[in-house]
């Protein structure tokens, strides 16, 4: 313990007793001090720093990276602090300092680019996909630039194939128009053949040459027999021409009766397409076409069941054409009357029966068959009686 002694004041000590007194004041104060304040080591800072250069300004900074906060314990009760301890902090985790420029406060934010749907050219000059490329192919639109490498040897000999085939349909072409043009020329042939020699027995019947009579004129000295045979020449050559003309004229007749009757059906046409676009029940009225006719006197359904095939076997005429549009008519106006509920002839109404008026005369009272009598019993009897007299 640490001992007071009053002495050493008051007489002084020499150097030993006082170097023994010191030594034994500091032992015993290291002691009490051991004593009372626990052994405490000062915390590691382990605080990881770096120096960065910003890219923007050039200037270099220490940027601080603090380590993973421990795991707290479980919350105990605090103790006081000694006078010779302070109670330790934990250290908070240093955020990350930027030295900026004074000038700028903030930094500016880089632009942000919103993505956008990729927009694809009017006209593409990339390489053709598989798809891409069959799509061309088939619409006849390819551009040869834009094929890739690996198809371009395909498509030089789907190329030469499509050449190979268009040789071979026009090589077949041109062999079926000359057959045809042969057919023509035979059959252009034959009928001058088949005209001369309807010419040649014409002029036989008439002028009475025989065909001995036109091989041997030439070598014979009868006037009369060249002369017949002179005739038997100009006669052919008339009914030739005879037969010519008739031809012609029978085919001109052919196109222009082929002509109107593509007149004729081009109007219809026309008069369908319009009735189509104005008529709102066009396809229900044209549906009823078909069968209404069954319906009318027998002389005007005739006449529309005849234009009605002739229609359908491609040989209707003006006339009939006239029939079938006021046939139309008469369909329409029995459908809309069958969709109204109409008829032409008035629906039987029930006449009311009313009542007339009194005459004032009483009713003659009605006669009574006393013969029944005989067959009812008392009580019927009194009923009919009574109904009798009562009723009088």
């Amino acid at each position: 313990m640490f001992t007071f002694d009053m002495q050493l004041f008051g007489e002084g000590a020499n150097d030993a007793t006082t170097a023994t007194t010191n030594e034994n004041v500091a032992g015993t104060s290291q002691e009490t001090t051991t004593a009372t304040e626990p052994a405490t080591e000062p915390a590691q800072d382990t605080t990881a720093r770096y120096l960065v250069t910003d890219p923007q300004t050039g200037r270099k900074r220490i940027v601080s990276e603090a380590p993973a906060e421990p795991q707290k314990p479980e919350a105990q009760a605090p103790q006081e602090p000694t006078p010779a301890q302070e109670p330790v902090q934990e250290p908070t985790p240093a955020e990350p300092q930027e030295d900026k420029p004074e000038t700028n406060t903030t930094e500016p934010a880089e632009p942000t680019t919103e993505e956008k749907p990729e927009e694809k050219p009017l006209i593409q000059t990339g390489p053709y996909t598989l798809d891409e490329l069959n799509a061309a192919i088939n619409s006849n639109t390819v551009d040869e630039s834009r094929i890739p490498v690996q198809y371009q040897l395909q498509y030089q000999q789907f190329r030469q194939q499509q050449a190979q085939r268009a040789q071979q349909l026009q090589a077949q072409q041109a062999q079926l128009q000359q057959q045809a043009q042969q057919a023509q020329q035979e059959q252009m042939k034959k009928m001058f053949t088949d005209i001369e020699t309807a010419a040649e027995n014409q002029a036989r019947q008439v002028t009475g040459v025989s065909q001995q009579d036109l091989e041997t004129a030439d070598y014979s000295d009868d006037a009369q027999l060249k002369q017949r045979v002179e005739m038997y020449n100009t006669a052919k050559q008339y009914y030739q021409q005879q037969l010519i003309g008739a031809i012609q004229s029978q085919q001109q007749q052919a196109q222009q009766a082929k002509t109107q009757q593509n007149a004729i059906y081009q109007s219809i046409a026309e008069f369908v397409a319009d009735k189509s676009q104005t008529e709102k029940h066009f396809q229900e009225i044209n549906q009823m076409m078909t069968t209404h006719y069954q319906n009318m006197p027998f002389k005007d359904a005739a006449a529309v069941s005849d234009a009605i095939q002739a229609l359908n076997a491609g040989k209707i005429n003006e006339q009939q054409c006239k029939v079938l549009e006021s046939y139309y008519n008469v369909t329409r106006a029995a459908y809309y009357a069958k969709a109204n509920d109409l008829t032409k002839q008035p629906k039987k109404v029930p006449v009311p029966k009313v009542e007339g008026p009194g005459t004032g005369a009483t009713e003659p009272p009605k006669p009574f068959d006393f013969s029944k009598l005989r067959d009812m019993t008392e009580r019927e009897r009194r009923a009919a009686l009574s109904r009798y007299w009562h009723g009088r």
